[in-house]
């Protein structure tokens, strides 16, 4: 849909409707799902605009969660337990959001929708409000995990809690970090007992617990007896209610609520496990692994996230733009500004490009081939860097282009630039992302020929008025297998290269993603919009001190392709670019 006569304001907006990109990812690699579930999607899209967006701003500057002391209903008289307590919108909110399935169409039924309409739904929610996509992210984490790992007679018991679409459905936290270890969780030291019925009891504090109110969640442990380090660890399922019928509490309690820069509207807490009942999930040495799959699990959902909350900065823009003006000129007719939206455009297209991809290669990684999983652990990392980087950036300059409105908290801008600080620590900051690049390029699975092989393979299917862009990748991905062979070469090097490599691998992935696009659109569309982005997208990531002079006619061009979405003029080759350069 081309973003014209925008309104002043984008409250009531349908976040689905105004995005032709996702739509054009899932013409390309779901066509079936996107049959099936467009209507979804458009409701969401709608939903996301007004209801949440108005819940969004109401909880974060007016009601956030309070913790208070409250009687104990089971407990002996005069006792108190703290208690969470949320604003009725924000509640009502979350049963909504699981009631219209975000994520037990992917678990439910004979024939479960691909975790990819998660995500993409996921994306959607990020729009409007990172406090709601949270819960989200960790409730499909742990349902996947129980899914996957969980008995039988576990999975008969817990899983459709998570993902059942009554309204019932009981959300999920990932349990791992503690205080003396941040990102170090081998160094958990919660104690799992086990009792003579088999079942578990932990003790210990979890530090910076998500969505301290979850009805499920799971949390990493150390039997009684286990080893140190990570191969000490088992996985255990806690939920917040040890009776059939959900009405008798665990014994686990909030010590404190964390007071935070952003997402105002989740409650995060320091939790006191006390004897909690669990349920082992995964014995020693399969717990970290296990707690690092479903971290994998949501760091998909953050890349998603950062891809939505970049649109959604784009959109705030415009609609500013549009409608506010100066010395006789509206904002967004101004040269400056437009090449500021040109930016924003290429920049949410490029982590939507990283996101989708994401998301695609965790489904394509459910199978039993082992190159799939590979690349999906690369491409994640990368992602995950990548689009929380991009949502920082993309925020900031809708504050900046909004002006001094933009700081305050009557504008969405205020708010989601706060909210998307937390996009670049969640599920791992930037050096635990290139950890996690480097060991998989070190590792048995050799990921630098698996992911180098992948672009050569993406490279190959571009047209042939794509020549340009076929002769420059084949030139950057021969540079970046030099650099990944290096530190095959010399593993010891790694803390010293890793951060490199993943910031040269990012931009020889987006640029190689967007291309892809590009030739899709090309192809089945015979639109040029994503080759101009991907181009914009060289320009500046690989020559970005071109100070050349601006072609106003050209300028015009792109604003209105890649801001206004309208189609332009087919995009010539230049000669003088045909060369392979870096």
């Amino acid at each position: 849909m081309a973003l014209q006569n925008m309104p002043p304001v984008t409250r009531g907006l349908n976040f689905y409707d105004l995005d032709d990109n996702l739509k054009s990812f899932l013409q390309r690699v779901a066509p079936d799902l996107l049959k099936r579930q467009e209507t979804r999607l458009r409701d969401l899209g709608q939903w996301v605009g007004g209801e949440l967006d108005e819940q969004a701003a109401y909880s974060d500057r007016h009601a956030p969660p309070e913790l208070i002391s409250a009687l104990s209903i089971n407990g002996k008289p005069g006792d108190r337990v703290n208690k969470v307590v949320f604003n009725a919108q924000y509640e009502a909110a979350q049963i909504e959001v699981y009631r219209r399935g975000v994520i037990g169409l992917a678990f439910e039924g004979k024939d479960p929708e691909p975790h990819t309409l998660s995500f993409i739904m996921g994306y959607l929610l990020s729009h409007t409000d990172i406090s709601t996509h949270c819960p989200v992210t960790m409730t499909g984490a742990v349902a996947y995990v129980v899914n996957k790992f969980g008995s039988d007679e576990v999975k008969k018991k817990y899983l459709h809690e998570s993902t059942r679409m009554d309204g019932l459905a009981k959300t999920g936290g990932t349990w791992a970090t503690e205080k003396h270890s941040g990102s170090d969780v081998a160094k958990t030291t919660t104690i799992a007992r086990q009792m003579p019925d088999g079942s578990f009891r932990l003790n210990g504090l979890k530090w910076f617990a998500s969505n301290a109110s979850s009805g499920l969640a799971i949390a990493t442990a150390r039997p009684e007896g286990a080893p140190e380090g990570g191969k000490g660890l088992g996985l255990y399922l806690v939920p917040s209610h040890i009776d059939e019928n959900w009405t008798v509490p665990n014994s686990y309690e909030v010590a404190a609520l964390k007071d935070k820069l952003g997402t105002r509207a989740l409650a995060t807490a320091e939790l006191n496990l006390n004897d909690a009942y669990a349920i082992e999930l995964v014995p020693p040495p399969h717990g970290l692994r296990v707690m690092m799959e479903a971290l994998g699990y949501s760091r998909v959902h953050n890349a998603v996230g950062a891809a939505g909350v970049t649109h959604r900065a784009l959109l705030e823009s415009v609609c500013w733009m549009e409608h506010r003006e100066t010395f006789g000129k509206k904002l967004i007719d101004r040269p400056m500004n437009q090449k500021k939206l040109i930016g924003m455009a290429v920049e949410w297209l490029a982590a939507s490009a990283l996101a989708f991809e994401s998301a695609h290669s965790f489904d394509m990684a459910q199978n039993d081939d082992p190159s799939a999983k590979t690349w999906m652990r690369l491409v994640t990392a990368i992602a995950k860097h990548r689009t929380a980087d991009m949502a920082v950036n993309a925020t900031t300059t809708a504050v900046q282009m909004v002006g001094g409105n933009g700081i305050t908290s009557d504008f969405p801008t205020e708010r989601l630039s706060r909210d998307t600080m937390v996009l670049p620590v969640w599920e791992g900051p930037e050096q635990i992302q290139a950890l996690e690049l480097a060991r998989v390029i070190l590792g048995p699975e050799k990921g630098a020929d698996v992911f180098i092989a992948k672009l050569k393979d993406i490279v190959a299917t571009l047209p042939a008025a794509m020549k340009p862009e076929s002769m420059s990748l084949n030139y950057k991905i021969g540079k970046l297998k030099t650099q990944m062979d290096d530190l095959v070469a010399h593993p010891e090097t790694m803390e010293f290269v890793a951060d490199d490599i993943l910031h040269h691998a990012g931009d020889v992935l987006t640029y190689t993603l967007l291309c892809h696009e590009a030739g899709w659109e090309m192809t089945h569309n015979n639109c040029t919009i994503k080759q101009m982005a991907a181009r914009k997208f060289a320009e500046h990531t690989f020559n970005p001190r071109n100070t050349g002079a601006v072609d106003p006619v050209v300028l015009r061009e792109e604003f209105n392709a890649l801001v206004r979405r309208t189609p332009p003029r087919p995009v010539a080759p230049k000669a003088s670019k045909a060369s392979p350069s870096p």
